[in-house]
């Protein structure tokens, strides 16, 4: 009888390290809708939406630096979403994944551009941002799908 308690008692503990090792589905939505988010407000209002506003002529000259600084800044936790999503198990989250590239890639060509290449508001500066809202877009989309909005509120 004893050994059976232990048994019971050392299955119990695998099942939940097992449980508490792996995030539940309300975790993986707050996760995931704190990168949309991100990507929509940092990366894009705050970052190259203003950069192309600026070469616009509709910021001072003054506000170049702190949008470039806040860009930079904002681009520090992208990393650690790559890694996020990457570690991604479940199969479903499969076509995100891809998304997640598409845009993640566009992110690193533009502001590999802006280095290459600093904003200017003389009417000769192009930052082509098409292709960065249409991969956000299809993430945002993807989101939609699985339904992780359902766990923000």
């Amino acid at each position: 009888m004893k050994r059976f308690f232990c048994i019971l008692l050392c299955g119990i503990l695998v099942l939940s390290m097992t449980a508490c090792g792996k995030p539940s589905e309300e975790d993986i939505g707050q996760k995931l809708y704190e990168i949309d988010c991100w990507l929509a407000m940092d990366v894009w209002e705050n970052g190259f939406r203003q950069i192309v506003l600026y070469s616009a002529g509709e910021k001072e000259e003054e506000e170049l630096g702190d949008i470039l600084q806040g860009l930079s800044d904002s681009l520090e936790k992208k990393e650690e979403y790559e890694k996020y999503i990457g570690a991604l198990e479940d199969a479903r989250y499969d076509t995100l994944k891809e998304r997640w590239g598409y845009v993640s890639g566009e992110i690193d060509k533009l502001h590999a551009s802006i280095q290459e290449d600093p904003p200017r508001c003389d009417g000769s500066y192009a930052l082509d941002t098409m292709m960065y809202e249409y991969y956000s877009n299809t993430f945002w989309d993807e989101l939609s799908k699985l339904g992780i909005y359902q766990y923000v509120g």
